[in-house]
């Protein structure tokens, strides 16, 4: 099959799952469209994934354990949707490398990126429910709200049972997918218009909305997943000396803050928060202890995809009080989802991104050398947020994910296939020496 036509056809297909997935009366309508779309979909996005070297090795046993992790569970709405969530996330991850070659591309789907980002950080925000937060972060939410600075309305999302409220943890995790991606664009030097008047001002935008809402919202989970970045963008040795200098700070500063209300701290006040953290802490245990049990019982393929709540609540018996979303970890959640086999296959296929974006990084195009290392954080991000917590494969905010991998595979292609890209750095001494972001 001709190229173009694979693409066209994968981005017609890609089109048409994104709407049965998005409007739930749609897909109730005709039953068998979505996973049909899901599984056409998956065989295209191999196809497209033919053209990377080794990444298939990967992709099709991930494909496959998708299409198992669904079967085991079909009837349940929950489960088609977070497969085909999952599927439409691996064909944007191919497509998007597919259709950009040239620079211009990769702006415009970058200023897409963070468009839509600065759209669901806000609409979020507005719609989280404020008796989720801790007293002190109630303080903070009320008083935004008080000066009108946060408006209140419910988010009615077809396909959820969430009754337009916003969990607080799942905002914490989009604020983390697409916030490394706002900086790396508003830190750009180019002078090009489509920088200085798009990527750099919805990067703005996007560290002022998401800075916001991790204030407001952000666990400790989130927090503590932010510090791991810093540490690991600290590590990349990538960047230039004064923002080497403010990632340390903003390393130190958390923990020097942190001894300090320690040690002012009365010992009531201390022995309570310690308290409430071991609560914390023995909630997740018995979580993850239950989450290991199930998995034992079917290690190679899983229990089904998004299945673990309604086996732990199987498992509770009459006891219903308690109701367990996830695992609190996403590579337990994964292999609870689609079997060890496929966290195998998701991993790999994470790491196979991670190193085309430390190559990329390398490059000679300012642009995809800073896409690509946003991408990367952000990968890193919501994976340190998914040691402590998870967002599932196929949950909506998950798409962020594969397409900043989706971002990553067209930097590196822009970085080592595009003719103009590889002229210019002709003219880069030691290009395949890291660049200075």
């Amino acid at each position: 099959m001709d190229s173009f036509v694979l693409r066209v056809i994968a981005a017609l297909v890609l089109t048409a799952g994104t709407v049965f997935w998005t409007f739930q009366s749609i897909a109730e309508s005709c039953e068998w469209v979505l996973p049909a779309l899901s599984i056409l979909g998956l065989g295209l996005a191999l196809r497209l994934g033919s053209s990377w070297s080794g990444l298939n090795l990967y992709l099709l046993p991930l494909a496959a354990a998708l299409v198992i992790g669904w079967s085991k569970v079909p009837h349940v709405g929950t489960s088609l949707r977070h497969f085909a969530g999952a599927s439409l996330g691996v064909q944007a991850m191919l497509l998007i490398p597919a259709f950009v070659d040239k620079s211009e591309r990769l702006r415009l789907v970058a200023l897409a990126y963070l468009a839509t980002a600065v759209a669901v950080v806000i609409l979020g925000s507005t719609a989280v429910d404020p008796s989720d937060l801790s007293p002190e972060r109630q303080q903070i939410y009320h008083l935004l709200q008080s000066n009108r600075w946060l408006p209140r309305f419910h988010l009615r999302i077809e396909g959820t049972n969430n009754g337009g409220v916003v969990n607080p943890n799942a905002l914490s995790s989009a604020v983390l997918l697409v916030l490394p991606l706002g900086l790396a664009s508003f830190s750009l030097r180019s002078s090009h218009k489509l920088d200085l008047f798009g990527l750099k001002p919805l990067g703005a935008g996007l560290i002022a909305v998401g800075g916001l809402a991790l204030l407001v919202f952000g666990s400790r989970t989130a927090w503590i997943a932010v510090w791991l970045v810093l540490v690991g963008a600290l590590a990349l040795g990538t960047m230039s000396k004064l923002w080497r200098g403010v990632v340390a700070v903003a390393i130190v500063a958390p923990l020097f803050v942190g001894l300090v209300l320690v040690a002012s701290m009365q010992w009531s006040s201390l022995e309570g928060t310690t308290e409430d953290f071991w609560k914390t802490v023995q909630t997740r245990r018995q979580i993850l202890s239950e989450a290991v049990v199930l998995l034992k019982g079917s290690p190679w393929v899983g229990i089904g995809l998004n299945e673990f709540r309604n086996a732990a609540q199987r498992r509770q018996g009459a006891d219903k009080s308690v109701d367990i979303v996830h695992a609190h970890n996403v590579f337990l959640q994964t292999a609870l989802d689609i079997g060890i086999p496929g966290l195998l296959a998701y991993c790999g296929t994470l790491v196979y991104v991670l190193r085309k974006a430390k190559e990329a990084a390398r490059g000679p195009s300012e642009l995809a050398r800073r896409i690509a290392v946003g991408a990367s954080l952000s990968l890193l991000a919501v994976s340190a947020f998914g040691l402590a917590d998870a967002v599932a494969l196929g949950a909506r905010v998950g798409i962020f994910h594969w397409v900043a991998a989706g971002l990553i595979l067209a930097s590196w292609r822009i970085q080592f296939h595009s003719r103009d890209e590889l002229s210019a750095g002709m003219k880069i001494e030691g290009l395949s020496r890291p660049q200075v972001l």
